[in-house]
């Protein structure tokens, strides 16, 4: 439902993202797609490729989207994001919400596999709530080890942003 605090993250991932007009944008851990559909729905020549390792999601999404689904605007792909194989360079821009990988573990495969997929330059944005981990004393050090984790993996850290909407850390590819 529009005005969940799940939609609004998403907006706050979308919006933090900027991603270019006409964008290739990857969604990871997409959940009920509801970042894809921002996108789509801000930027009428976008195209996303949505990725889950929920089949259930997936398909979920799939009628979500089954509009964009059919005009081509969207792949949907039922993968892990550690075992994604896209094109080297074919995303413009990419984002995850609540993905807990960047902040439970150092998620050298998940960050490789973004390596791979996002053109250099390209932004990455990774979002949780306005508070990750239910402990307002542990969000900004949840931030940190994102951002510690993004940069092991060879993304440069812009910054980290706490908001009402969320809490982020913005990256790019070099």
């Amino acid at each position: 439902m529009p005005g969940e605090p799940s939609e609004n993250r998403h907006r706050f991932a979308v919006d933090l993202l900027a991603a270019p007009a006409g964008a290739t944008v990857l969604e990871f851990g997409a959940g009920t797609g509801a970042g894809s559909a921002q996108v789509l729905a801000n930027d009428p020549a976008a195209r996303v490729v949505v990725v889950d390792r929920s089949a259930t999601a997936v398909a979920r999404i799939g009628l979500r989207l089954a509009d964009e689904l059919a005009e081509g605007r969207v792949t949907l792909l039922d993968v892990e994001l550690a075992a994604l194989e896209l094109p080297e360079g074919s995303v413009d821009a990419a984002f995850g919400v609540n993905v807990n990988a960047f902040w439970m573990t150092m998620a050298l495969r998940e960050s490789a596999a973004l390596m791979r997929a996002l053109a250099p330059g390209a932004p990455l944005v990774v979002v949780y709530g306005a508070d990750p981990t239910d402990s307002p004393t542990r969000a900004r050090a949840t931030l940190a080890s994102v951002a510690a984790n993004l940069a092991s993996g060879g993304f440069l850290v812009e910054r980290e942003v706490v908001a009402a909407e969320g809490s982020a850390v913005v990256a790019r590819r070099p």
